[in-house]
Formats: structure tokens, sequence, C-alpha cells
């Protein structure tokens, strides 16, 4: 069995007393690759050293949109420049935040916009950020000339908006939210996607599943993602495991 995080953040400080050991204890646990998408210009510099070090890690640049006033019209340039220079698996994390309301939605727009242009000029899908904002995002995408599709990070949209997304050759990632027992709606998401949709993430240092008592979340907990999706599947969990090795790999193009 192989498993693949889709989205963590292995890279940020947090991980630094612990990163190789935490890798380590996940390869003796079948968890082979992670999927690291870069949020800030000022960031990205973490990406292609934990590349070198790790070759487990693959990794993405992106302007996310949580930390819009730290974006500036240069780091599109930028960021085109980070994409020749590294040839990441995606651009990411990009996307839409409206629902906290202090963020500048046209400020948003405009530089989503741009980075929808850049991965389709570069052949790359995208790993989307999306709160609030599907529908806009969805529309975003109909005028966007985005060839190679993507994944929305930790869904949590209607079955009509992922039919629609879908259509755009996107992807769902899961995380530890889907493990709470309140989560009714995701878990129906969950249950009714086509599994060769479906990508499994821990977003970790955050979005901890339930129960889970340590101050970190780490790739690992991958593992309590999984079993809680099998649970909700009528697929055996090694053939879901497999299944969605086999999609993220497609997506990201990575052996």
């Amino acid at each position: 069995m192989e498993l693949m995080d889709s989205h963590c953040h292995l890279d940020f400080p947090e991980f630094d007393s612990s990163r190789s050991d935490i890798i380590k204890t996940c390869e003796k646990n079948h968890i082979k690759k992670f999927v690291v998408p870069g949020v800030s210009q000022s960031t990205w510099h973490r990406l292609p050293k934990l590349k070198k070090q790790y070759s487990q890690c693959e990794v993405a640049f992106g302007l996310h949109p949580y930390f819009i006033e730290e974006h500036q019209t240069s780091h599109l340039l930028d960021l085109e420049s980070w994409l020749d220079k590294y040839k990441p698996v995606a651009v990411g994390e990009i996307g839409l935040d409206f629902f906290n309301k202090s963020l500048d939605k046209k400020k948003q727009r405009e530089l989503f916009s741009a980075q929808l242009d850049i991965a389709s000029r570069y052949l790359l899908p995208v790993i989307l950020h999306v709160r609030k904002a599907h529908d806009e995002v969805i529309q975003s995408l109909k005028k966007s000339k985005l060839k190679n599709g993507g994944v929305v990070h930790a869904f949590n949209g209607s079955l009509q908006q992922a039919n629609q997304y879908m259509d755009h050759g996107f992807k769902f990632g899961f995380g530890g939210a889907l493990t709470f027992d309140n989560a009714t709606h995701l878990r129906a998401l969950a249950s009714a996607l086509p599994l060769n949709s479906i990508l499994l993430e821990t977003d970790s240092p955050d979005m901890k599943p339930v129960n889970y008592q340590e101050p970190l979340n780490t790739p690992l907990t991958l593992l309590s993602v999984l079993d809680c999706f099998s649970s909700l599947r009528d697929e055996k969990r090694s053939d879901i495991a497999d299944q969605v090795a086999s999609n993220t790999k497609a997506l990201f193009k990575f052996a």
C-alpha cells in the first residue's frame, strides 16, 4: 500500500525540530509522498531546500489568499521565475477566501485570475483554497484557459458545484475535518463523489482529526483520514488507498 499526503505544509518552521523523524515514521507507515504548497513569496525559499533534502516532498508555489496583504503585483513575475527555475508540480496554494471578511476581495480576484493565467501558460494544475466563494471560483475557471485541472483543497461545497469542478478536470481533497461526527455534509460528499476524483490530505500542521491530542498535526494522521473515508465507502481500504495514490500521481504527474 502506498499513501500520499496531497496537501501539507512540511516547510513550516513548526516542523524544524521534528521533520526528519516525522518523514521516517510516515515511511514506515506507507506514507510515501507529500505535496507541499507555497503560500507567499517571502516563504517560497523554504520549498526547494525541502525538496532537495527530502525526495519524498513535491512542491508548488503560489500566493495564498489568506496572506493577501503581503502579496505584491511584482510577486506574479517572481512566481514565473520560480516556476521556470524549480519545475514544481503545481501552482498553489491559490484561490478566494470570502469567509474572512477582512481580506480584500478585489485584490484576491486580481491575483487569483493572474495565477490561473500563469498556471495555464505553464501547463500546471492548481491547488485551490476556496471558502464561501465556490461559485465565483467556478466562473473564473470557465473564463480561464486552464488545461490541467487541479484539486480543491478541503472541499466542502455542494454536489452541483463538485460536478462543475469535475467538468474542469478537478479533484477534491479530504482531510481531518472528515473525522468529526458532526461533519454530516462533508461525509455525504465523501460517500457520493467518484473515487477517481478523491485525494486525501492532512493540511498539517492545521486541520487536526477528531480526538487528536498532540499539539502539532502531522502527515501521519493521514491514516486516520483514510480510515474514516474508508468507513464511508463500499470499496476496500486497500483499494481506496491504491486509487487515491493513482489519482495523486496522475494529477501532479510524478512517479
